[in-house]
């Protein structure tokens, strides 16, 4: 079953024994207070390395332009692949202390694709040397979409009962700001469950091992295609 917004508004006010209407629990707030505590857990997750929130992007390299805006919805990086067909080359990243000296180095290189670095800017993906063309496979970490309205449902990628954490910390809160003599159980209550989550989610593919990734060739695994 979907977990929707006034469910968690609900659900919450029962946790902190508030009443339905008046008092601390007023929808506006109890509305911030889930979302905040959706975002503490999306961060959660991300920080747990193990790809809950990845989307994939295409940027097409125009010759001559250098900075490219990212997808609207964009968090981190988390991997960029110059692609030709089914080829993808891998980049590295470049940051603003190289800058000057990655272009004074490649002023005599063709800018192929196997040249290109890049390196996030604020809003904008930058590339040197300059691009003379050709496509980016962008994969990166989306952020937390906030809900507003009753019927929005937290992601589908929550499993089920990990939003207990989201209610008792929004209980926590409304707790709290009623100096409640129960605000300090509550807490530990919410502590519980986000511990629960992280052990959980850390490892999602349990059916292969973690292995060391040769990030730079130098093992002799291949540097260019993945």
């Amino acid at each position: 079953m979907s977990v929707t917004l006034a469910n968690l508004r609900t659900r919450a006010r029962d946790l902190a024994d508030e009443p339905s209407t008046g008092g601390f629990a007023v929808d506006a707030r109890l509305t911030e207070y889930a979302n905040y505590a959706l975002a503490e857990l999306h961060e959660i997750l991300v920080n747990c390395h193990e790809e809950y929130f990845v989307k994939q992007e295409t940027i097409t390299l125009v010759s001559g332009t250098e900075s490219y805006s990212v997808a609207s919805d964009y968090f981190k990086t988390r991997k960029v692949y110059a692609k030709s067909g089914n080829t993808r080359w891998r980049l590295r990243k470049f940051t603003l202390d190289e800058l000057d000296r990655l272009q004074d180095e490649s002023s005599p290189i063709n800018a192929t694709m196997q040249n290109l670095r890049y390196a996030v800017f604020d809003s904008k993906m930058w590339f040197t040397p300059i691009p003379t063309g050709g496509s980016i496979e962008h994969w990166y970490i989306y952020k937390f979409d906030e809900l507003s309205s009753d019927p929005d449902t937290i992601s589908a990628n929550l499993q089920p009962a990990w939003e207990e954490f989201v209610v008792c910390s929004m209980a926590w809160r409304l707790l709290t700001r009623g100096e409640n003599e129960n605000a300090p159980e509550m807490y530990q209550m919410m502590e519980r469950a986000k511990a629960r989550i992280i052990s959980a989610a850390e490892e999602r593919d349990v059916g292969e091992p973690y292995r060391v990734s040769d990030v730079s060739g130098r093992l002799g695994l291949g540097r260019g295609n993945y």
